[in-house]
């Protein structure tokens, strides 16, 4: 297979440009195999899945994020961050069934809307009460006449 390529002198030094001709071929090629990394990369199967891995390392982050914000909170100690861990696995086993009849009834997109927004409201109520928390910690244990640290440990 020959390449067509045109090349001028330019001041010594040999530019070579390729023709339009070969890089329609190519891109024309990639488009025609059905199996090429290409059209995976661009198809919607791909872009699930890379949204889903997104979400789900972005859901890891914010609970390891969340770990260490009260571990910090609670002086070093996990007692916290069990608790956490608890009172999240008791609410999903709680309200776990309740949730999922609640899915099975509603339009699906009107769930993941309604889900999301729960999610990301949630996500930012906690961020800022623990933005508040960590900056006013020395007045709020002033207020509370020593109660909050009696009460972190």
């Amino acid at each position: 297979m020959s390449q067509q390529t045109d090349t001028s002198q330019c001041g010594g030094i040999m530019v070579e440009f390729e023709s339009d001709d070969i890089t329609d071929s190519r891109t024309t090629k990639a488009r025609n195999i059905p199996g090429s990394a290409l059209i995976y990369l661009k198809g919607p199967k791909f872009l699930i899945y890379v949204s889903g891995a997104l979400s789900m390392w972005g859901d890891r982050m914010w609970h390891f994020a969340i770990s260490v914000f009260l571990i910090e909170l609670y002086g070093h100690n996990l007692l916290l961050t069990a608790v956490f861990g608890l009172v999240l696995a008791g609410s999903v086993l709680l309200l776990g069934a309740l949730i999922g009849d609640w899915v099975d009834r509603n339009p699906r997109n009107k769930v993941a809307h309604a889900s999301l927004f729960i999610q990301n409201t949630s996500v930012t109520v906690c961020s800022i009460v623990l933005m508040l928390v960590f900056s006013y910690k020395e007045r709020i244990e002033q207020i509370w006449d020593g109660w909050f640290t009696v009460s972190r440990h």
